[in-house]
């Protein structure tokens, strides 16, 4: 990563960018969030998009990393290699309603050995599309749509 935008990249830190109440937006390239320590983005209350490209959050030994849509119709998308929790525990959720969630281009959801990832849609009506990347690949996976009429496509 050339020049990466750092929120909280030393041992114990961490990083934390919320959206909270509103339609928000919230575009992460090229960045190290929790690095070393613990990581959370989250959306907030109503109907959100977050993308996230080439950046890592909460990517090392042990951390713990969320990507959170909360509340509303929310739209989540990592690519190109975006990892959240990848050496410790990751966690995408689209929260409650009818969330898109897509990992893409080698995006890694708690990876190595040892490691759990977690893609849940909750509540609500969700699609949640896997190409490409790996989720629990070294440790524990769970890709769950949650209640409701969901779909789920892994290729």
């Amino acid at each position: 990563m050339l020049n990466p935008t750092i929120l909280g990249y030393c041992a114990c830190s961490s990083g934390v960018v919320l959206g909270d109440a509103g339609n928000d937006t919230i575009t992460i390239g090229n960045s190290y969030i929790g690095y070393y320590g613990a990581a959370t983005v989250s959306g907030g209350g109503d109907d959100d998009s977050i993308t996230i490209s080439s950046t890592d959050i909460a990517s090392y030994n042990g951390s713990t990393g969320v990507v959170l849509g909360d509340a509303g119709n929310d739209t989540i998308a990592l690519s190109m290699n975006s990892d959240v929790g990848n050496s410790g525990n990751g966690t995408v959720s689209g929260g409650d309603g009818a969330d898109l969630i897509s990992l893409a281009s080698g995006s890694d959801i708690g990876d190595n050995a040892g490691s759990t990832g977690q893609v849940l849609g909750d509540a609500g009506n969700d699609t949640i599309t896997i190409d490409a990347s790996y989720v629990g690949d070294g440790g524990n996976a769970t890709v769950s749509g949650g209640d409701d009429n969901d779909s789920i496509v892994l290729t």
